[in-house]
């Protein structure tokens, strides 16, 4: 489920920035305008299975699907990336935050106007640095949780939908059981222990999107 949440997120970041163009004036873009516009960079960690398979299904679903560019850099072997490329979005497929170098640069990229989609929460309880960026408040570890409720209309339509009650492992996940800023935007939450799932948050002229959990 976890790839299908982030195919919702995808979509839901291209809708918006669908909505915003067809309000501005009308131009026919450039080559060079359209190859920036469709492109993203996914960071992850090469020595981490599960990272390593996130960006492998990410990628197929930008590439195959979404037919967009999407660039790969190693989280453990990369200091910065060219944000003059003009990604639609920074995809960061990992919990490794060590690289301070990046994620600054990361986190810059967001603040200057850029959308920075943290693809993996579970786990960063150990990781307290991170949690303002990302609208965290406060963190009581990890726990499993079930179930789904969509809490906005993260897919048209889809505001209120639930699947799963608390004792129904129809659909379960490992995130991390944490409060958020008041002015987060939350996507899904679970029905369980009411959980967020997805959430976004404003960071300066940009913002943040998160998934919690890893399936």
């Amino acid at each position: 489920f976890q790839a299908n949440r982030v195919n919702a997120l995808l979509h839901l970041f291209k809708d918006k920035n669908t909505s915003t163009e067809l309000a501005a004036p009308m131009s026919e873009p450039t080559e060079a305008q359209a190859i920036k516009k469709d492109r993203f960079l996914i960071v992850y960690d090469d020595q981490d299975v599960y990272s390593t398979f996130l960006k492998h299904k990410v990628q197929d679903q930008l590439e195959t699907y979404m037919k967009k560019k999407a660039d790969v850099i190693t989280v453990r072997n990369t200091d910065s990336f060219n944000v003059d490329e003009g990604y639609s979005a920074v995809l960061w497929a990992t919990t490794y935050f060590d690289n301070e170098a990046l994620w600054n640069e990361a986190k810059q990229y967001a603040t200057n106007g850029g959308t920075l989609e943290v693809l993996m929460a579970g786990g960063l309880e150990d990781t307290p640095s991170v949690h303002e960026f990302l609208g965290i408040q406060s963190v009581n570890g990890s726990t499993t949780t079930t179930g789904i409720d969509v809490s906005s209309n993260l897919l048209l339509g889809a505001k209120g939908f639930k699947m799963g009650k608390s004792d129904d492992i129809s659909y379960g996940t490992y995130a991390l059981d944490c409060e958020l800023d008041p002015s987060a935007n939350v996507y899904l939450r679970s029905s369980a222990e009411e959980l967020p799932l997805a959430w976004e948050k404003d960071q300066g002229a940009g913002k943040v999107i998160v998934y919690n959990g890893t399936e």
